[in-house]
């Protein structure tokens, strides 16, 4: 069997839009430093494998969720109903992974889940596998993951228009109307949820964030681009912004250059995964 006696990584990537498809960019770049890859996934979102390496392994887990809250598009509960329907199927073919790959001289080197998919970080534990958890979002999207139970215990949410524009102390740069929330769900439905894929990745072998440093610089201030923004309408002073700009953009390729930061990531990254 293609891929037999490599080590391998395991991924399950979360179906909703913008979770998948950056678990699967990754796959592929530690596909590419010589790990095997096998995919698990929900039916709600199936890939082709005919748009991935030949020797990619697919295994779809049947994860099922009343048409109903599918309908109603309450995020918070669908995300914590999915995770309490994926357990059992995750449980199964985990383990009958382990049994193959022991049989084939391979071995799973780890799991790596989106957070959100707490329950299935539990399961790789319990099975003795490590697992890590991938932030499809940004690092200040965690922030205000870990700091929601907060935001509500202080009033900031629900949102209140005649709060909307004052900034919130706990999380700079943050203001009030900035927060995340998801009008088709429960704030404490979606704090619950938080929680679960909070404490989740604060048991997991590792956090992988999707980010670049330079994207996420703290020098890159609300008030100072909003002013320049301003300037460059008004009067057409665009220097300041065509700057700014121009140097993040220049921080971000030198990111992903052979020698940039993002590249030096994936290689701390693969020696992590080859330690487990």
């Amino acid at each position: 069997m293609a891929g037999a006696g490599r080590r391998r990584v395991v991924f399950f990537p979360f179906p909703f839009l913008g979770h998948f498809n950056p678990v699967l960019r990754l796959a592929g770049a530690l596909h590419a430093r010589g790990l095997a890859v096998t995919v698990f996934h929900t039916e709600q979102r199936v890939p082709d494998p005919a748009d991935y390496p030949a020797d990619y392994r697919f295994v779809s887990l049947p994860v099922e969720v009343p048409p109903e809250l599918v309908a109603s598009e309450d995020i918070a509960r669908m995300g914590m109903a999915m995770n309490d329907a994926s357990e059992a199927p995750f449980r199964d073919r985990l383990a009958a992974l382990l049994a193959e790959e022991a049989a084939e001289d391979g071995g799973v080197l780890c799991v790596i889940t989106d957070v959100v998919w707490y329950s299935a970080q539990a399961v790789a534990r319990e099975l003795g596998v490590p697992a890590l958890g991938i932030m499809t979002a940004s690092a200040a999207i965690f922030r205000v993951y870990m700091a929601y139970q907060t935001l509500i215990d202080k009033a900031y949410l629900p949102v209140q228009d005649a709060r909307k524009d004052d900034p919130v102390e706990e999380l700079p740069p943050y203001l009030v109307k900035d927060l995340l929330r998801h009008d088709t769900s429960r704030l404490e439905d979606f704090a619950e949820l938080l929680r679960h894929t909070v404490a989740g990745a604060r048991q997991s072998s590792g956090l992988i964030i999707n980010t670049l440093g330079a994207i996420e610089a703290a020098n890159l201030e609300r008030g100072s681009i909003k002013a320049a923004i301003g300037r460059m309408m008004e009067s057409g002073e665009g220097r300041e912004i065509r700057e700014r700009m121009k140097g993040l953009k220049m921080a971000a390729e030198d990111g992903i250059n052979e020698l940039g930061s993002s590249h030096t990531h994936l290689s701390d990254l693969v020696a992590l995964i080859k330690s487990f």
